[in-house]
């Protein structure tokens, strides 16, 4: 059990390695159709409905997709100023279905 554990966690660390994203700075823009995420290699737009629902605590968002297991994590530390974190928390109740757990009012 421990090996294929151990083996599922290099096989992941190797994909991902191999991976587009992999060593790359990644800049997300927060707009009204989507997530705008752009780096050296890729632009890719991400609309509202993938997002069925967003959790914050005091570091940061974590934005589900479709499916049980697939995220985003956006640390506040990376906004350019605590207006920015509050204006992304408003797009957040704007536009996904549940973001029950937002703080702030």
């Amino acid at each position: 059990m421990v090996f294929l554990v151990g083996l599922t966690v290099f096989q992941t660390s190797w994909t991902f390695r191999k991976g587009t994203y992999f060593n790359q700075e990644m800049n997300y823009t927060f707009r009204e159709a989507g997530i705008l995420l752009q780096t050296s290699r890729v632009q890719s737009e991400m609309k509202w409905e993938v997002f069925p629902r967003v959790v914050e605590n005091k570091n940061g968002f974590i934005v589900f997709n479709m499916g049980k297991r697939s995220f985003n994590w956006f640390p506040k530390s990376g906004f350019e100023s605590k207006e920015n974190v509050h204006l992304c928390r408003e797009l957040f109740r704007a536009n996904i279905k549940d973001s029950r757990r937002l703080l702030g009012k």
